[in-house]
């Protein structure tokens, strides 16, 4: 009867603690007893996995795991002791038992070496991790070749690469005990292969903060942060990483937050070690070192170590707070410019993850990410009959009504607005048969402003960039503008004089911006450009007042 009368709620509180709010559970809950057993032709997709792993059916898991039915029944027998919610009496042996079940259903992968004072990761923002950046990051069809930063002593993120995405990893740790642990999960589901587990030394904020702690040494701790210890230890065969991928340290070690409960249940901490929790800075300081590295071992063509890495490398990170993440954000944006930034949150309610990921490639004008979001300003009409009315010696058809739109472009551009030095490009359609139809041209830097350090280069921002990032940044080519420079804007100018005789031309406008200063001028030009072609603003106004004074002086 216990059994019976807690099912419902017992639903709800697992189905918050492992990813879905009780809204987002009933709406997307998979069958009850066919998902798991059902079995099909063709392997599950990434997408269709991350949906049944977002709310696992655990009676199932119960019929096929004895580990998980023992563990599920002690939980819920807690829970109706305490009178308490389902989060609240879940156990590290609960834990593992969800965590290995998970992996054993959707990816035939074991986790038989775990102790208990080790991190037990939850699979599904786990997965969505190696999802996102398979499918987000790169989506590439050839074999991957990857780098994770902390193993742990479960070695997640490299195993469900390999099984899943096929991809070769390289992980590295620096607690030795979780290293041993890991190659030997590694081994336990034959995947050596194509995972290699790497010990390496701590960070030089690790031994410095070690030096403080303890007696101090003889030697001083040698420079470089996470990246730059395992790009040490890689073998001279690797390969160049496609990506960096990491699940820093959340806390600080200075802070009371990984001895202190939980806030919305009261419950301890998730069991880990120091190495697995702890990090000077936090998980902040953690990928801002990664950060410093990943500029530093780009720097010199003729650094060593810079054959692992290139400008293409995505480098990344899980983020277990939002304010991390926006700090986080916030330096990127001024150093690369958002057209190098792409950040994604996963997983509802208390459990929400972030994660950042940042790239030093030059990117191309018109790059998705530092597009603008649209505005009711970018797209408007232009009347042939306007046209004619305001130009009568000029305008006598739709083609001359084109031309005179492109001039009156060319020379706003020319008047220098807001100070902006402008040009004007014409560029040639991809179909010709639109050629009459359609012109398309690119308003951008006359001359784009050279950067010497990063792409916001006020002194405001400069004293906001870390100190340690803008020394990075020393004797590097730094080339994270496009060549058009801070901003791009395309134009559309489409004749539709002939689509039910509207005798009108449409302006569509695409704005892209890779700084604030080219934010400033992009939107500079939204603000006017209709008013300069439509000749309804301000200046045109007073011209057409003096005109009509003058013809009435001399009428």
């Amino acid at each position: 009867m216990e059994w019976e009368a807690s099912q419902q709620e017992q639903q709800k509180d697992e189905s918050e603690s492992f990813g879905a709010s009780s809204s987002d559970n009933r709406k997307r809950r998979h069958p009850n007893s066919t998902d798991i057993s059902t079995t099909r032709s063709q392997p599950l997709t990434s997408c269709e996995i991350l949906e049944r792993i977002e709310t696992p059916n655990f009676e199932e898991l119960a019929r096929q795991y004895p580990a998980f039915r023992e563990a599920w029944k002690d939980t819920r027998e807690q829970q109706i002791q305490k009178h308490a919610t389902f989060s609240a009496c879940v156990t590290q042996d609960f834990t593992i038992a969800l965590t290995r079940a998970l992996l054993q259903t959707y990816f035939s992968l074991k986790l038989p070496y775990l102790e208990e004072q080790h991190l037990c990761p939850p699979i599904p923002n786990r997965f969505f991790y190696v999802h996102w950046i398979h499918t987000q990051l790169l989506n590439r069809s050839e074999q991957i070749f990857g780098l994770d930063i902390g193993a742990g002593a479960s070695c997640i993120y490299p195993l469900l690469a390999a099984r899943h995405f096929r991809s070769r990893m390289v992980t590295t740790e620096v607690d030795t005990q979780a290293s041993r642990l890991a190659r030997s999960n590694v081994q336990a589901n034959h995947l050596s292969t194509f995972i290699q587990v790497l010990d390496v030394e701590p960070s030089y904020l690790q031994q410095r903060a070690s030096a403080n702690d303890e007696s101090p040494q003889t030697t001083s701790p040698r420079p470089g942060g996470p990246l730059q210890r395992a790009v040490e230890v890689l073998p001279a065969t690797a390969s160049p990483l496609q990506f960096v991928m990491t699940n820093p340290p959340f806390y600080d070690p200075h802070s009371n937050e990984h001895v202190t409960a939980r806030v919305g249940d009261g419950r301890a901490r998730t069991n880990m070690t120091v190495s697995e929790g702890t990090y000077p800075g936090g998980e902040v300081g953690f990928v801002l070192d990664i950060l410093r590295d990943s500029l530093l071992l780009t720097t010199n063509k003729d650094n060593s170590q810079r054959s692992y890495l290139s400008d293409t490398t995505w480098y990344s990170s899980m983020l277990g707070k939002k304010t991390s993440l926006v700090k986080i954000q916030k330096i990127l944006l001024h150093l690369l410019g958002p057209a190098h930034v792409k950040t994604v949150e996963y997983g509802p309610g208390h459990y929400t993850r972030w994660f950042v990921a940042w790239t030093l490639e030059q990117p191309i004008a018109a790059a998705p990410n530092a597009k603008c979001p649209p505005h009711e300003k970018d797209t408007f009409d232009v009347s042939l009959a306007t046209l004619k009315e305001q130009e009568p010696n000029t305008v006598f058809s739709a083609a001359d009504g084109m031309r005179e739109i492109v001039n009156r472009m060319v020379a706003f551009c020319e008047s220098t607005p807001g100070g902006w030095d402008l040009m004007v490009q014409v560029v040639p359609n991809e179909q010709d048969d639109e050629a009459d139809e359609l012109i398309t041209l690119h308003i951008q830097e006359t001359m784009p402003q050279a950067i010497t350090n990063f792409v916001d280069e006020t002194q405001g921002d400069i004293e906001k960039m870390p100190a340690n990032i803008l020394d990075a940044l020393q004797g590097r080519d730094n080339n994270f503008l496009p060549q058009e420079g801070h901003f791009l804007v395309q134009v559309h100018v489409r004749n539709r004089c002939k689509d039910g005789n509207l005798n009108c031309f449409q302006i569509q406008l695409s704005l892209f911006k890779h700084s604030a200063r080219g934010g400033k001028a992009v939107e500079k030009i939204r603000n006017s450009l209709e008013g300069e072609i439509c000749r309804t603003n301000r200046k045109w106004r007073k011209i057409r007042e003096r005109e009509q004074q003058q013809e009435q002086q001399h009428g």
